[in-house]
């Protein structure tokens, strides 16, 4: 059964042997209605060909009334009509009242009613709507299964929608089980709807991610890669995106060198859609310059986010704190080179641009305060890694319930770890090192009771039984 929704039609015509014939050869045989009719199929096929929907609507009312009063509701030319109708209302997201047309027209289940359902549940979920979202897609789900068929597309992309929903909410399993649902029924279907089966598997591997089965995303993404390859002609911006996700599994898995491969041929098909200075290509080049870092190839490292650092730089002249982005990376690829002098240049640098922009006291600092004052540890300038220390906390504690907070723990250590270092000349503040070993005892004490109520609150909620809230 069709449930497609028609744009356009040619009225009072049939097929004959010798093709289509003009049902009413003589004009003047047309009584009003016909003429009308007639002029409204006209101006309703070019206002849909020409996606004018607002205008289309109302003559594809009219046109659905004339038809209705002298075909009736179930002939051919009147169902055409309405689904030109229905067509244009869900053009212009006016889902509601094509749903409540085909439920007057044919009842509560119909199989018209899925592509409007789908959509309908499509729109709702984007704009975060959803359990309602989830009612359209559950109802799209049973008639398509009952009344079109099990294995039909519509019934696969119902699954689909359900999938991306538990996907938003986080119920992995139930997400993972309709992705991979609507994947098996698709894949059969293979070359006649690639690109949808490409969306399943990108869907499927993503989910997979998020469960922590890297080994299964990365199949389901190696299969994306090989579709895109063959029956859609290597269409750059999937492969793009396929390749990516698959670097982003290789990392999550740990295998920072099985991520660089994909990586690199993600970024070269970015840089086909987009062109090599486009700002889009800032987290493509990020996570390869990571992969690169991660298997410490600090050479590939190190030039992979220099790119980053001039693209930025072009990309966002006016924003100059988005550069301490890029400049961070490359503290971090000196500091693991041990590095110290040029680590700190660049982290300083980067604190510098985030001053200009945020100011010395907004909290959007204390990362790369963190980072610049351990570079400034390993390089041994005690004063200046203590001054930062001292700022972080200070940006830090207006945005804290308290001074015993385990995000404090990082800067306090190293204040502890900087008076430690100066007992061997000498230097040492013994009172002040004895507060800081002290307030350092408090957060890890603070860190690990929350960490042991998180544990018991997770194994409680596994032990519970089944609908059990």
């Amino acid at each position: 059964m069709t449930v497609g929704i028609a744009w356009h039609e040619k009225p009072f015509c049939s097929e004959g042997e010798n093709g289509r014939e003009t049902a009413m050869n003589d004009a003047t045989e047309l009584d009003s209605d016909d003429l009308e009719a007639w002029q409204l199929d006209v101006q309703l096929g070019a206002a849909m060909t020409e996606c004018k929907y607002e205008l289309a609507v109302p003559l594809a009312e009219r046109l659905l009334e004339i038809r209705d009063a002298k075909l009736g509701p179930m002939h051919e030319l009147s169902l055409t009509a309405l689904e030109v109708l229905v067509a244009g209302w869900m053009q212009l997201g006016q889902w509601e009242r094509a749903v409540a047309l085909l439920d007057r027209r044919f009842g509560l289940a119909h199989p018209r009613h899925v592509p409007v359902l789908i959509g309908w549940a499509a729109t709702l979920m984007i704009k975060g709507e959803l359990d309602e979202a989830e009612e359209r897609a559950l109802r799209a789900l049973s008639i398509a299964r009952d009344m079109i068929g099990p294995a039909d597309s519509l019934v696969a992309t119902s699954h689909s929608i359900l999938a991306d929903l538990g996907r938003r909410r986080k119920a992995w399993d139930h997400a993972l089980m309709h992705a991979v649902e609507a994947f098996r029924l698709r894949a059969s279907n293979l070359l006649q709807e690639p690109a949808l089966v490409y969306k399943d598997l990108m869907l499927v591997g993503d989910i997979f991610m998020h469960v922590g089965e890297y080994e299964e995303a990365r199949k389901a993404l190696r299969m994306a890669v090989e579709i895109t390859a063959g029956a859609l002609e290597s269409d750059p911006l999937k492969m793009a995106q396929a390749l990516f996700l698959y670097g982003r599994a290789a990392m999550a898995e740990k295998k920072p060198e099985e991520a660089i491969h994909p990586f690199k041929g993600a970024l070269e098909f970015y840089d086909k859609v987009y062109g090599e200075a486009d700002g889009r290509l800032c987290n493509p080049i990020t996570e390869l310059g990571k992969a690169y870092q991660e298997a410490e190839y600090f050479d590939e490292a190190e030039e992979t986010f220099q790119r980053l650092l001039r693209l930025f730089q072009s990309c966002y002249p006016e924003s100059k704190a988005t550069q301490a982005v890029p400049l961070a990376y490359l503290g971090e690829v000196a500091q693991q080179r041990k590095d110290h002098t040029r680590a700190t240049a660049y982290f300083e640098e980067a604190v510098a641009l985030g001053v200009a922009e945020f100011g010395e006291d907004s909290l959007r600092l204390h990362a790369v305060l963190d980072k610049a004052a351990e570079a400034q540890l390993a390089a041994e300038n005690f004063e200046r890694a203590e001054e930062l220390s001292r700022w972080q906390i200070r940006v830090m504690l207006p945005h804290l319930p308290g001074q015993d907070e385990p995000a404090l723990l990082s800067p306090v250590r190293r204040l502890a770890d900087i008076e430690i270092r100066r007992l061997k000349d000498n230097r040492a503040n013994e009172e002040e090192l004895k507060r800081l070993l002290e307030w350092v005892t408090r957060l890890m004490q603070v860190a690990t009771e929350r960490l042991q109520a998180e544990t018991e609150a997770i194994k409680a909620r596994k032990s519970r039984p089944s609908g059990v809230s």
